[in-house]
């Protein structure tokens, strides 16, 4: 039962991405199913006629005309088919990737911080691999069970003895195929997550971004060993397995191509006593290998699809997903509101340590906020809450006194223009990776102009010739334009502006830049959220000593909040820091 609903699922998907090329798969596999017979029946009678007749016949000159235009027929078929299979495949491709996109990027966040939950999605990714693969598989079975039944028939007219005796041994060869799919099968899901360290080490030793430390802390050997190290693990486990398998073919091989030798020592016999022809001696050896062929590539699809069916139930577990935390509201935020935390917890996915404990704080609306504190506070892990990436695992997060999970999700972040502290580095044309956070205005030049200025960008572009169409890295473009890290970050910050929200949030937006640059940036930082909210994460605390609010977090906890000047008078947490700043510049 789960098997036929496994191949429903996927013959309708496959249906549904092109049925034209669906249906002159499916006819092309049945032809394929008869041409070996015909064939076999054909040429049977052109060698009886030259054998046995001295004149040439009609007869003769049909079958040869027919046998001949069977080939050119075969020929023609098989470019049909190769047609058929690339264009389909293509089709297959990009509803393969498209799906998959969509998918990943609709998923949570968690998935992408647990390694059961990473194996769960390249499981996926074989899944949309066998799609297409199980629908031929199908169709390969209805194809090999014609073909068999046809085999049987004319085998019967000749010694069904002999087609019994072919069957039962091509039965040992399909049962070790599939004890070996089996075990293949379990084997590549245990070496999974190698493969993945392996392609991880990879990624480094082959990536330009990582070239110069590489060179520079000489650890290209190292990171070589680690690869090795995973490469010849998983090399050792398949070579175990491809020497065994090597045998065991060769063994069966053997066995099977015994009835071979049955049909030609009995063939030989009636040929001597003059029961049957030359043709027919052809005929009956083609047609018990045709059984044998049809029945052990029917067991091997069967076995096939078998094998495909755990694919597919690991991609229908994949698309069942239903995104918690994207799962949105109706409530359609104010363009800028009250942001509360009420006693807010939580711990990333599979780990025990509360990155929040009972976290509280009010930013009100159009004034200017900071969250400061040590490394792994939980700063940046309030943006992902707030941004509902997560959710608490207790506690509430309030918008306009109004729980964030009865808002309209998409909306809420679009009231949002971010920095952050990690700029990413997308080597596409300058106003697209500028018009990232706002695409339907990717074409207005206006918009460009004033993000650029208002962040400092314009002076990095000011003499680049063209312009806003100009491509970012030399990965798609020879005249490329390689950025330094607070270009980047720059960058970034035009692309906050270019959202043109009403909440601005930066996470650590000087982290790359020069103390020059860094005090123009908070300087136009100032102007700009005047009379806005704002949201600043940063460890430099001298850049926030002008905002309406401070909130100082310690082990996730907030311990201490106010202006500038409270929180210097309380001589607290944030007093201590912000002197131990200020001493390393005097």
């Amino acid at each position: 039962m789960k098997i036929m609903k496994n191949f429903g699922y996927a013959l309708k998907i496959s249906f549904r991405i092109s049925p034209s090329f669906f249906m002159m798969k499916v006819f092309l596999l049945i032809v394929d199913s008869l041409f070996p017979f015909i064939s076999a029946f054909l040429w049977r009678n052109v060698l009886n006629n030259l054998v046995y007749i001295s004149t040439l016949s009609v007869a003769t000159v049909w079958n040869v005309s027919a046998f001949l235009a069977l080939g050119i027929i075969s020929h023609y078929k098989k470019m049909l088919d190769t047609y058929v299979e690339m264009s389909y495949s293509d089709a297959i491709e990009l509803y393969r990737d498209s799906v998959m996109m969509d998918t990943m990027s609709r998923i949570d966040m968690y998935y992408y911080d647990s390694a059961l939950l990473q194996d769960k999605m390249e499981y996926a990714k074989q899944g949309f691999g066998a799609l297409t693969e199980i629908v031929w598989t199908s169709f390969k079975i209805i194809s090999g069970v014609v073909g068999f039944v046809i085999a049987i028939i004319l085998i019967c007219g000749y010694n069904y003895i002999i087609g019994i005796i072919t069957v039962i041994l091509v039965i040992p060869d399909y049962l070790y195929k599939r004890y070996s799919t089996k075990r293949h099968q379990k084997i590549n899901m245990e070496l999974q997550r190698s493969e993945r360290i392996k392609d991880n080490y990879e990624n480094v030793l082959n990536s330009p971004k990582s070239m110069f430390e590489l060179k520079l802390n000489s650890f290209g050997g190292y990171l070589f060993s680690k690869f090795m190290a995973q490469f010849e693990r998983i090399a050792h486990v398949r070579d175990k397995e491809r020497r065994r398998d090597t045998i065991m073919v060769f063994l069966m091989s053997v066995l099977t191509v015994s009835s071979d030798l049955a049909v030609m020592i009995d063939s030989t016999y009636s040929v001597s006593i003059g029961k049957i022809g030359i043709g027919d001696f052809q005929y009956n050896l083609s047609i018990v290998r045709s059984l044998r062929s049809s029945f052990a590539s029917l067991m091997q699809e069967v076995n096939s699809f078998i094998s495909c069916c755990t694919h597919i139930e690991n991609l229908r577990d994949f698309n069942s997903i239903n995104p918690i935390h994207e799962r949105s509201g109706a409530t359609i935020p104010s363009k800028t509101f009250d942001i509360e935390f009420q006693n807010v917890s939580f711990c990333y996915p599979g780990t025990a340590k509360k990155v929040l404990n009972n976290c509280s704080f009010h930013i009100c609306k159009d004034t200017s906020n900071a969250i400061v504190g040590g490394n792994g506070s939980g700063k940046s892990t309030i943006l992902k809450l707030l941004f509902r990436l997560y959710e608490p695992d207790s506690g509430r997060i309030l918008i306009d006194g109004v729980n964030i999970e009865e808002y309209d999700v998409y909306k809420l972040r679009s009231r949002f223009g971010v920095v952050f502290q990690d700029c990413i580095k997308y080597d596409l044309q300058l106003r697209e990776v500028i018009g990232l956070s706002n695409y339907r205005e990717r074409g207005n030049d206006l918009l460009l102009d004033y993000s650029c200025k208002e962040s400092g960008f314009s002076q990095v572009i000011k003499e680049w010739e063209d312009g806003y169409d100009s491509y970012l890295g030399r990965t798609l473009s020879k005249n490329g334009k390689n950025l330094s890290g607070g270009q980047w970050q720059l960058l970034g910050i035009s692309r906050a502006y270019f959202r043109n929200a009403s909440i601005l949030v930066f996470d650590e937006p000087s982290a790359w830049l020069d103390p020059v640059a860094e005090d123009n940036l908070f300087n136009r930082i100032s102007l700009l959220t005047k009379g806005k909210t704002s949201i600043m994460i940063s460890h430099r605390l001298g850049g926030i000593v002008n905002v309406d609010e401070i909130i100082v977090l310690k082990e996730g906890t907030v311990v201490e909040n106010g202006d500038f000047n409270t929180l210097m008078e309380k001589r607290g947490e944030f007093y201590r820091s912000f002197m131990l700043q200020k001493s390393r510049y005097e």
